[in-house]
């Protein structure tokens, strides 16, 4: 996959080091915190609560729920990797005010979905490594199941006629809020 230019999606292609280009992706990820002036809930005690609970925040007039909407900016990099020889995603995520998130606000924007399947093995899923080209920590998902997912994503990859990284990108990037636009299905058409 090339792009000239910068596309509409943001995706381009750069090489800071002559002959290692990377694929770069920047987005912004909006999320609301719901805020109670007598308690603070996090995501995992929201999901928690049952209905009872809801209702004695209904019923108490004295309680004022504020949402915060926080943006974050993620930067995405795609580079290939010499000693694992499958593409590695690095990523790094911003608050809006510039601070980094850690590893742990990173794990709690893990959709619930995709943070079942990898809860046992979340401290080898999600690592942080210095970057390869630039030399300063990145957060990366480890390369070390990429080949064994792709065998089960494109079982027979010399006859398909899919992109491999459009096709991994969509399968991981969820994960980290990587969310390809439509535009990308093309790259994996039939024709």
């Amino acid at each position: 996959m090339s792009f000239s230019r910068p596309s509409a999606n943001g995706a381009r292609l750069q090489s800071e080091v002559p002959g290692l280009p990377f694929l770069a992706f920047k987005q912004r990820l909006h999320s609301r915190e719901e805020k109670s002036t007598n308690q603070e809930h996090s995501r995992e005690e929201e999901d928690e609560e049952d209905d009872d609970a809801e209702r004695e925040l209904e019923d108490d007039q004295a309680t004022l729920v504020t949402e915060r909407c926080d943006t974050i900016s993620m930067e995405y990099h795609v580079v290939y990797s010499e000693s694992y020889q499958v593409p590695v995603l690095y990523f790094n995520a911003f608050h809006s005010d510039g601070k980094l998130l850690s590893l742990n606000e990173i794990w709690d924007r893990v959709p619930s979905l995709h943070r079942q399947r990898v809860e046992h093995d979340k401290w080898t899923v999600i690592t942080q490594q210095e970057h390869p080209i630039f030399g300063r920590p990145f957060f990366q998902l480890h390369p070390c199941h990429t080949e064994d997912l792709m065998k089960q994503v494109l079982p027979n990859s010399s006859e398909s006629k899919s992109n491999y990284i459009v096709t991994w990108l969509s399968s991981v990037g969820p994960l980290v809020g990587l969310h390809l636009p439509l535009v990308f299905s093309e790259l994996c058409g039939d024709g």
